[in-house]
């Protein structure tokens, strides 16, 4: 949710005054069963941004934004997933409902932030009213700017050190990998699939087809490796033949650990 805050945030143009609201938890409202409404952005009373996540498991479920009436939005039907819908908000317009699983992405189009830009801009024009300070969750807003705004202050470097002082910053979470780790481990064998290595503390869950490329946190798509040979295979080390892992990159297959290259195939 804070991901798609700042995103929209930075998109739109939103920071250029101080008449917007951003509230949390604010209320179920009318969201269809099974979501509730977790955030709401408002500029000039007029709200511009609805977040809404799934009660099953927290995630992101449809996120809403508004464009002017006049907008064309032919576009928009090549968006997948993407619903369209009149609105009678601020004397009309469109609403774009974005799919949760997509919504930072979609966000991230320069059409769709032009659209929610323009919609700001002109609710701004005609409505000139300070922040709804009963709605603004300064808290939340103080905390979103901490995270994406946290100072990286300059360190002196003497020699090779290079230490640097930490910073705050949003990140995507794979909320699946751990039950992942676990149901393969108790699948089993609950050994490297490459080295052979049987301590699961030292054991990690792996997917053949990357989760990036939309692979499942399933027990057909994935095998326990050790912390060195899941690195060497998400380096393209290794390929996955369909049977077992083999060595793909030039030069002798080396030994990272384990029983050892050749305890494989």
């Amino acid at each position: 949710m804070l991901a798609v805050l700042e995103l929209f945030a930075s998109q739109s143009g939103l920071r250029e005054r101080d008449d917007f609201a951003v509230s949390c938890l604010p209320g179920n409202g009318r969201a269809p069963k099974g979501k509730c409404r977790a955030s709401v952005v408002s500029v000039g009373w007029v709200e511009v941004l609805v977040v809404e996540l799934d009660r099953s498991h927290g995630g992101l479920a449809q996120v809403s934004v508004w464009g002017e009436p006049n907008e064309d939005i032919t576009w928009a039907a090549e968006l997948a997933g993407v619903s369209i819908q009149s609105s009678r908000l601020d004397g009309g317009g469109i609403a774009l409902r974005l799919p949760g699983a997509m919504a930072l992405k979609l966000l991230s189009d320069d059409k769709v932030a032009q659209l929610v830009s323009r919609r700001i801009s002109a609710i701004r024009d005609r409505r000139r009213r300070l922040r709804r300070l009963d709605w603004h969750n300064s808290w939340l807003w103080a905390f979103l700017d901490a995270c994406v705004a946290s100072p990286r202050s300059g360190c002196s470097v003497d020699d090779w050190d290079v230490s640097r002082s930490d910073s705050v910053v949003l990140a995507y979470q794979r909320n699946s990998q751990s039950d992942f780790r676990r149901r393969l481990l108790e699948s089993g064998p609950a050994e490297c699939a490459i080295c052979g290595l049987d301590l699961p503390e030292l054991l990690e869950a792996a997917h053949l087809v990357p989760h990036a490329r939309g692979g499942r946190a399933s027990r057909e798509n994935g095998r326990l490796l050790c912390a060195n040979h899941h690195r060497a295979y998400d380096a393209g080390l290794y390929r996955w033949t369909g049977d077992e892992f083999e060595w793909a990159s030039a030069g002798e297959e080396p030994n990272l650990g384990g029983l050892g290259p050749s305890s494989h195939g």
